[in-house]
């Protein structure tokens, strides 16, 4: 549910900002009022629509007792609506996934809805997915060019044959007329799946929910053979001898004796560290498990938010709107959420059991069966965009309010108190305010939150692309992100372990946990790794995409790959993190 609509509403909520809230708070009966909010929407879009192509632009504001402008640059607007954006990407990589599709089968991702024009959707499609994206030469058009096409295939040929029957025209009515087809690859029997051979099969359409059209992608995938490497069948790599490069950095493949076909290839390294990666009860690998409760998990189509509870329960609130509970091999439905208040955003389980979960209206609380409302958004004048949960170890719950750009805490007593954030949006870079109150500082979008065994709340800020600390005594500091080094450079390949956290730069941060002994993970879902923070600062990759391999589990993390990077979870020793559509794990960290 995004579109073009929602980004005309956060510049209209930046000019609110900058006017200390002289719009949203202007008189509804003055009769001048409801006029001057309709220019200023008009104004907004066009603002929103000039910085695809301009570095900043002015908004024109003429509202009752205020006539001014408000300057937005293309830096601030990116910010601001970076972190949605980010959630359409995850979005495409769980319809590639959920299609069977590996990423590098994908030829070009078209990108296609009135707001696919601004460059971050291309700079974040680009960065996440690895694959050339292109624009469509009438982007707002596509969607009802489709419609038409889809109604036109639809006719019936023989409406026109009748049609002409009927008439006293001597001219033969022309056939209805139908779109073009691509034939598919010759299936061996009715309802048989072509084999994967390593070849590309077909063709490929998904349009990407969450939005009008904002990002749809059509992966083009070459039917066998052909001169192109790429559609070469993957055992020819395979049949040739291979030589072990020195320090583990790669593989080379040297031309077998008398075969004049083979190429000389270098395969990267594979990342990560060496302990085990399992896919845990969720996706498509669930049906058919034979443990309870598996159609539940066969039916995730996302992970939305994931907690252990201290007996190693796993709990996970799912696009459905359900929440989960996996113990023991049995998967058992907790709760129905209300589907009117959209996707959960945050879910923690309390010392008594109580499940508190995030969402629209709240916190809702969900315990033996009962459901109550914890803290109610209206009451505590949050936002309407759901945000992640933490609890400390003596019960006092913290929840990100990304609306209104701060965090705060209901104690144990239900008294409220801001933690963090003053209202502004942060946006990339140095971060600033490190060694302040953190009241005082700009947050971004928090997609992590996570208290530590010293009682310091941990968040992970899409915003800011950083990972930031506020200690107990309430001032904030960056652990890692503000940097001038890329994650990932421009060839995929990632920074050096042991580099200084705080020197990278992260591409879209989209989860957070933290260890037992106090060390952060965060995910990065552009640059497609998951980092683990070291107390000397160094970052080390855990898992990361690996074009030469799959999502294989049951082997090192080393030698697996992973799809689409979402939340993060931890407990003794286990690391739970959402791969487009399933949730896997690695112990032993």
């Amino acid at each position: 549910r995004l579109g073009g609509i929602d980004f005309d509403q956060a510049v209209m909520a930046h000019v609110d900002s900058c006017l200390g809230g002289l719009v949203s708070s202007a008189d509804k009966n003055d009769p001048q009022t409801r006029p001057g909010q309709a220019r200023l929407r008009v104004e907004c879009r066009r603002a929103k629509e000039s910085l695809s192509t301009d570095s900043d632009t002015s908004i024109p504001v003429a509202m009752p007792g205020v006539q001014t402008e408000v300057q937005l640059t293309r830096d601030e607007f990116e910010s601001m609506i970076r972190p949605r954006i980010a959630e359409t990407v995850r979005a495409l990589e769980r319809a590639v996934a959920s299609a069977h599709v590996n990423m590098d089968q994908v030829a070009r991702v078209l990108l296609v809805g009135g707001t696919s024009r601004m460059p971050i959707v291309a700079e974040l499609v680009r960065g996440a997915t690895n694959r050339p994206v292109g624009l469509d030469a009438h982007p707002k058009l596509t969607i009802a060019v489709g419609a038409a096409l889809a109604g036109a295939a639809a006719i019936p040929s023989e409406a026109a044959s009748s049609s002409s029957s009927s008439s006293s025209s001597a001219t033969a009515a022309a056939p209805a007329w139908q779109p073009p087809v691509r034939a598919p690859e010759p299936v061996a029997a009715t309802g048989a799946k072509p084999a994967r051979d390593g070849r590309k099969v077909g063709v490929k359409v998904a349009a990407i929910g969450g939005g009008i059209g904002v990002v749809a992608v059509v992966a083009a995938l070459a039917l066998g053979g052909g001169s192109s490497p790429r559609a070469q069948p993957a055992t020819t790599l395979e049949q040739s001898s291979a030589t072990a490069l020195p320090g583990g950095t790669g593989t080379t493949v040297t031309p077998t004796p008398g075969d004049t076909s083979t190429t000389v290839t270098t395969v990267a390294a594979s990342r990560g560290v060496a302990q085990t990666v399992e896919r845990f009860a969720f996706g498509e690998s669930a049906a058919g498990s034979g443990i309870p409760g598996a159609a539940l998990a066969a039916g995730v189509s996302g992970v939305v938010a994931v907690t252990v509870d201290s007996a190693g329960s796993v709990y996970v609130a799912t696009n459905e709107a359900t929440v989960l509970r996996v113990s023991g091999g049995n998967v058992e439905l907790l709760a129905s959420l209300d589907p009117a208040e959209g996707n959960p955003g945050g879910i923690v389980v309390t010392s008594d059991g109580s499940v508190l979960v995030s969402t629209s209206a709240g916190v809702r609380s969900f315990l033996g069966g009962a459901s109550t409302v914890l803290l109610a958004s209206a009451d505590a004048g949050l936002g309407a965009t759901p945000g992640p949960l933490a609890l400390d170890g003596v019960g006092n719950l913290f929840l990100a309010d990304n609306d209104n750009h701060r965090i705060i805490r209901r104690g144990t007593d239900g008294a409220l108190s801001l933690i963090a954030g003053n209202g502004a949006s942060a946006v990339p870079g140095p971060q600033v305010g490190d060694g302040q109150p953190a009241g005082n500082v700009a947050l971004g979008y928090v997609t992590g939150l996570v208290v530590d065994g010293s009682g310091n709340l941990i968040l992970a800020d899409s915003g800011a692309l950083a990972v930031r600390v506020i200690a107990p005594a309430g001032t904030i500091s960056t652990l890692a992100g503000g940097g001038a080094t890329p994650l990932a450079g421009a060839d995929g390949a990632l920074v050096a372990d042991g580099t200084p956290a705080r020197d990278i730069a992260f591409g879209a941060i989209d989860g957070l946990a933290v260890s037992n002994s106090g060390a952060p993970f965060a995910a990065d879902l552009s640059s497609g790794a998951i980092l683990r923070i070291a107390a000397d600062g160094t970052i080390q990759v855990v898992i990361a995409r690996n074009p030469t391999t799959g999502a294989v589990d049951g082997v090192p993390a080393n030698n697996s790959s992973i799809s689409a990077l979402g939340t993060l979870a931890y407990r003794d020793g286990v690391l739970y993190f959402e791969d487009a559509i399933s949730l896997r794990k690695i112990a032993g960290l």
